[in-house]
């Protein structure tokens, strides 16, 4: 079955039968597009199948990219933080810095989770040994929290 009708200069798209061949970084990547392609809702839900699809072939980034979905609330996705950050815990058990990220701020904010502070530091930890933008957000969170306990 295929994930979805595609066409490439007239052709059937190469990451199209890639994805439909298991390649989650290929699903992740169509899944983006069409995201960024249009908000309309068919476009949405086109893009969800392959995110899904991706964070299922263990792409954490096909997983942040989802969770995002349900954070937002985009197009006809009601807003569910506990299903954004059980994503984004999946995205972290994948080592994905942008899923890091977004964990780390679910726990911070209590979004979806319980308000965990060490939680928040160790997700800001990973995403450091993993992105750049990880390492500002872990200084940042780590220099909040020692102001706030002393």
């Amino acid at each position: 079955m295929p994930v979805c009708e595609t066409e490439w200069s007239g052709q059937r798209s190469p990451i199209v039968t890639a994805c439909e061949q298991g390649n989650a970084a290929d699903c992740t990547y169509l899944g983006n597009a069409f995201l960024k392609s249009s908000s309309s809702e068919n476009n949405v839900a086109t893009a969800a199948k392959l995110l899904q699809r991706g964070c299922d072939l263990d792409d954490g980034l096909g997983c942040t990219f989802l969770g995002d979905l349900y954070k937002t609330g985009r197009s006809h996705f009601r807003q569910d933080p506990a299903k954004a950050a059980a994503l984004y815990r999946r995205a972290w058990a994948k080592g994905d810095a942008k899923g890091c990220i977004s964990l780390g701020q679910a726990y911070e904010q209590g979004a979806g989770v319980l308000k965990d502070y060490s939680s928040a530091l160790e997700s800001y930890r990973l995403a450091c040994l993993q992105h750049g933008q990880g390492c500002s957000e872990y200084y940042r969170f780590n220099a909040q929290s020692q102001k706030v306990t002393n």
